[in-house]
């Protein structure tokens, strides 16, 4: 337990007072289904979950849909999402997302031996999100981000903007594009924490295999502030589009490569359950969203 908040209080650290590296990396959770897949966000935030990474693929789940899901990463780090996407017309579609991430009861020491208080981290996305089907084979997006955060009683609002493209090769292939996290903060006490600004590429092909189908997912993503590249894949296979599951690789990362899931659907309600170890005694992530489709 005292390596974990060791480790937490590091990477707050590290992410908000280091010229080097970004903050608020909770800007790249996911929803549950892209958790489980390698994390590929720019092929697999679909419908709803496109307010959180890839807007542009906000149409290709048609009608409205709601999601609401939870994180549960190591001990007391909660992250909890709300996600919404309607139709205006068969060319437009709208999103919004509330994403909340909160670590707990940190505690406070002015010197060795107990602690004489607790306090907590916050963050909070909220935004809107638009695409636009350009034709049949390419869709554009974009979303508007309004950010906050709060460590102890510090505290900094900012904003971000996400693009995102998708175009349609033929009935088997598709490919994407992303910039993602393109914004400012105020300053959180002496300095501003820079955001996250990702650029992603992405493609997915999808074939049949007896009576299953299956989606496989190949992904870049460059974080610029943070020099780090990332390869991922990821693996779906469903049955009659009822059962699901799920696989995936992610690199760039210390702690974590593996990740998986799987998922259920019927009667237009989506269940997803993802899980990812990590290394070095922190623990597992555990992800969990529901899906209405109307």
């Amino acid at each position: 337990m005292k390596n974990r908040y060791i480790f937490i209080l590091l990477i707050i650290s590290l992410n908000l007072y280091s010229q080097t590296s970004s903050g608020l990396k909770f800007l790249l959770t996911f929803d549950s289904k892209t958790s489980s897949l390698g994390e590929s966000s720019v092929m697999n935030t679909i419908g709803s979950s496109a307010t959180l990474a890839n807007p542009s693929n906000l149409n290709l789940n048609k009608g409205v849909e709601f999601q609401i899901g939870i994180t549960k990463l190591f001990s007391d780090v909660n992250t909890q999402y709300l996600l919404f996407k309607t139709d205006f017309s068969n060319k437009v579609s709208f999103g919004f997302h509330i994403l909340n991430y909160r670590i707990s009861d940190l505690e406070i020491r002015d010197i060795p031996g107990e602690a004489i208080g607790t306090f907590n981290v916050q963050y909070l996305s909220t935004g809107v999100s638009s695409s636009y089907l350009v034709d049949e084979n390419l869709s554009l997006g974009v979303s508007i981000k309004m950010l906050y955060e709060k460590i102890f009683i510090e505290e900094a609002s900012g904003y971000s903007l996400d693009f995102g493209l998708y175009y349609i090769l033929n009935s088997r292939t598709r490919f994407g594009l992303t910039l993602t996290n393109l914004g400012n903060m105020n300053e959180l006490k002496y300095e501003r924490t820079s955001l996250p600004t990702t650029f992603g590429i992405g493609c997915q092909y999808n074939y049949n295999v007896s009576i299953f189908s299956n989606y496989f997912t190949l992904e870049y993503r460059n974080n610029f502030k943070d020099r780090t590249n990332h390869f991922s894949f990821g693996i779906e296979t469903y049955y009659n589009d009822l059962f699901f599951t799920r696989f995936g690789y992610i690199t760039g990362f210390e702690s974590k490569d593996f990740t998986f899931g799987v998922g259920i659907k019927y009667w237009g309600i989506n269940l997803n359950y993802s899980f990812i170890p990590y290394s070095f005694d922190l623990g597992d992530s555990h992800s969990i969203s529901l899906i209405f489709s109307l």
